[in-house]
Parts: structure tokens; sequence; C-alpha cells
């Protein structure tokens, strides 16, 4: 109940920056369900991955003869993608970090501007 007051007020007073309280509400959500949303993506990538790989090999079956360079492609898009789950949430410099540090960076740069 305090939280809800809390936003109300800030709400009522109005945010100085609206990047910079959109920014702040994104990160307290995020942080708040980040076990469900890895969880959610290994998931995913999981049953992608299996897709991929049956879908692979019922080509390479067909076609009676083995290409390297799909073989190459699969597994660079399988590791790109597990990469980014693993790294998701994984410390200072994450896939998540990394777009809530531009969008910071992007908000100060508009407001210096503006200032100007």
């Amino acid at each position: 109940m305090s939280i809800l007051l809390a936003v109300f007020a800030q709400a009522q007073a109005g945010p100085q920056n609206p990047i910079t309280w959109i920014s702040g509400a994104v990160d307290r959500f995020g942080e708040s369900h980040l076990t469900t949303f890895v969880s959610l993506g290994n998931n995913l990538y999981t049953a992608f991955a299996l897709i991929l790989i049956v879908w692979t090999g019922i080509q390479v079956a067909l076609s009676s003869h083995f290409q390297p360079n799909q073989f190459a492609k699969l597994v660079l898009l399988l590791s790109f993608g597990k990469a980014l789950i693993v790294y998701y949430a994984g410390g200072d410099w994450s896939v998540v970090h990394l777009v809530r540090y531009q969008a910071a960076y992007l908000s100060a740069h508009i407001d210096q501007r503006a200032g100007d």
C-alpha cells in the first residue's frame, strides 16, 4: 500500500523528466520480475533450439548430402541465442543494462541540448 501511495504522490507532483521517470519504473519492474523473464527465455530458447535442430536434421537426411555451412549457421544461431539468455542479467554489462544505460545517456543528452 505504501508503494502505491508513493507512486501516486510522484505522479501528482509530476516527474521532472518523463524519460527518467519511465526508465526508473522499467528498472523497478525488471528487477522484481527478473527470474520470471530468465526462466521464460530459457524455456523458449530450448523449444526453438529443438525445432531448429530437428528441422536441420530432416533437411540433411532428405538432401542426402551434408552442407557444412548450414551446420555452421545453425551453431552460430544457437550460440548467439544462448548468449543473450545467459548474459541477460549478468553483471554491469548485461543486455538489460546496456539498453538502460543508453536510454539514460540519450535522455541526459536531450536535456542538455534543451537547456542550451
